[in-house]
Formats: structure tokens, sequence, C-alpha cells
């Protein structure tokens, strides 16, 4: 009975641990996107989370940590959705690619928070902490370029920069969590000077995709299936 007890009373503290953990977390992706990292101060984010400046220690040992550790969750939500999309998908590298890039956006659609930080303060993580943030960026772009590699082999996907292509759509899916619909069905978007404009318009009827350079002369890399019309990723002026 004792033992029992034990591992009653042991588990409930491991799940208050959590609570408290994500509130803070919660407050801190709150405020890192209104504020930038270092505009936000841990006085800042425990009132967020409704407690004192003091329990976040109890927690987490500085604002650095709790920044290392919206961007581990970020990441690894991120590749457990590309994961089991990638699983569920099949053997053909079109209905794969088409699989995961559904996924990354519905991450950066539904956890639109986490991911604007995962993506846009890798610059304020400490060098101990940023070995893993990176390793965990590569395993995702892995993911991605390993399914545009076999399409391109196979001749499904045409391209000669598959590298390219990997992070062209990379980009586009993450750029989803900073503009557009909040009903997830991105059609056209529209973003600020210096950003990328693209469509995403999925054929449904013929799996093969192209990429390829646009041959305009600028930063441009249109990603399409075939028979319908690109998707377009362009730098604007």
């Amino acid at each position: 009975m004792g033992a029992a007890k034990g591992s009653l009373v042991h588990s409930a503290t491991g799940r208050d641990t959590a609570t408290g953990r994500d509130t803070i977390l919660d407050s801190a992706v709150r405020h890192f996107n209104e504020r930038g990292y270092h505009g936000t101060s841990l006085r800042d984010i425990a009132s967020g989370a409704d407690m004192t400046a003091a329990s976040i220690y109890h927690h987490f040992k500085s604002k650095q940590d709790i920044l290392q550790s919206i961007m581990r969750r970020a990441l690894q939500r991120a590749l457990g959705m590309t994961r089991t999309a990638l699983v569920r998908a099949g053997e053909s590298p079109p209905d794969q690619l088409r699989a995961i890039m559904r996924a990354w956006i519905m991450f950066h659609t539904t956890h639109q928070l986490d991911a604007v930080v995962g993506a846009t303060e890798l610059r304020s993580v400490d060098e101990s902490g940023r070995g893993l943030v990176i390793a965990l960026r590569d395993e995702q772009e892995a993911l991605f370029r390993d399914v545009i590699d076999r399409g391109a082999e196979q001749g499904l996907f045409q391209t000669r920069f598959p590298r390219d292509a990997t992070r062209g759509i990379i980009s586009m899916g993450s750029r989803s969590a900073r503009g557009g619909s909040k009903t997830g069905r991105w059609n056209r978007v529209n973003w600020p000077t210096g950003t990328r404009r693209w469509r995403w318009r999925p054929s449904s009827t013929k799996p093969e995709w192209r990429v390829r350079r646009s041959g305009r002369g600028d930063d441009t890399l249109d990603v399409y299936p075939a028979a319908v019309e690109p998707l377009e990723v362009t730098v604007l002026p």
C-alpha cells in the first residue's frame, strides 16, 4: 500500500510540474511574439503565468533556459507531425511530399506562436543550446530532402536543384505562421516587402511535382504539381 501511495503522489507531482512548465512556456511564447526575447523580462513571463518571478526558478534556470525549451518544443512537435504524416503516406514520393507539406503547414497554423519564436529567435539562443536547436532543424530539413531526392531520382520531381527546392518548400510552409487566413486554407499570401509571396495549390489528379528556377534572373524558385499552375516563391524587392 505504501508503494502504491508513493506512486500516486509522485505521478500527481509530475503532472503539476509539467503543467507549471507549460504555463510558463506559453506565457513566454506570447511575450516573445509581442516584444521579442530581449524585450521580455522574467517578471513579464511570471505575470502572464500568474505566478511570482521567483516561482519560475523552480522550473527553469533562466530566461535563456525558457527560450531553449520553447525552441525544442516547437521543433520536436513539428518533427513529430511530419514524421507521422510520412509514415502514413505510403511509398510514393509525391504522396509523401504532399502529406509532410500538409503536416508542416498544419503545425505552423495550429502552433503559430511557437513557430514564430522558433523561426525568429535562433539568434538569441546561446552557444550552449544552439547545437541541439540546429541539429533538430537539420533533421527536419533532411526529412523533406530525402523525399525530394527520391522523387527526383525517380523522375517524379523535375528539378536540377533538390537542395534549393527543399529549402524553398520548407520556407513556404514556415511563413504560413506569419500571415494569411486563420482557417488554414492558404491560397495566396502577400507578405511584407523583403519576404515572399506564394500560392499553395496541390493537384488532386496528377501527383508529379516539378521544382525549377524561374529563369527570370531573380531569386525565384517555382514549385508546382504537373499540369497545375505553378506555386511561386518570389523574393520581393
